[in-house]
């Protein structure tokens, strides 16, 4: 009984690959993606959590729920990409602008941030946003720095940058063709794609 499930599971699974490939892909991305924003959201808790404040961990929340809201409409023909990618954003670099604590330095580095992502947003949204769905790889080699030990740091992140490089190189020349043959109406789809 067990085998006919699976067998069935299976063929259901290659009949809408078949059907309807870019929503399976885009289903097995969001499956895989929301995990693993999940087990990133966790560790960052962990690590900096106690150091956040309720209010900044509310405010960054409200942010984080606001994109998921804005891209769910664009797939949804709901918003325009002229107007969701320009407003995702927006909520970007507002949630920079939440890392704004503390001594000089960190404040200015976010608020830095945030002018940087706002000048991109004005100069061409669909380009920064596959620029940042390309650069939010680098997510786990920060984690590394962060978890090693000071005097290791400079042999972890060597080991880590030597494994992690030829792996994304592999996929960075399809992210930018890809990305750069799309037609402005798939553009919403292939962003939810390659950002998960």
């Amino acid at each position: 009984m067990g085998r006919l499930i699976v067998a069935v599971l299976g063929l259901a699974i290659l009949a809408a690959s078949a059907a309807a490939p870019l929503a399976v892909y885009s289903v097995t991305l969001a499956a895989f993606g929301l995990p693993h924003v999940l087990s990133e959201l966790r560790y960052v808790d962990r690590r900096f959590g106690r150091g956040l404040g309720g209010r900044t961990v509310l405010a960054m929340a409200g942010l984080l729920a606001a994109i998921v809201a804005a891209r769910g409409a664009a797939l949804l023909h709901l918003l325009p990409p002229s107007v969701e990618q320009p407003l995702e954003l927006a909520l970007v670099a507002l949630l920079a602008l939440t890392a704004a604590r503390g001594s000089a330095t960190p404040r200015l580095l976010a608020v830095g941030l945030a002018l940087v992502i706002g000048v991109l947003a004005i100069a061409d949204p669909f380009e920064t946003m596959v620029g940042f769905s390309i650069l939010h790889n680098l997510t786990p080699l920060g984690f590394l720095w962060q978890l090693a030990p000071p005097r290791r740091r400079t042999r972890v992140m060597a080991s880590a940058a030597a494994a992690f490089w030829p792996l994304r190189s592999f996929c960075w020349p399809f992210h930018f063709w890809h990305g750069s043959s799309l037609r402005r109406p798939h553009r919403p789809r292939y962003l939810a794609c390659c950002s998960l």
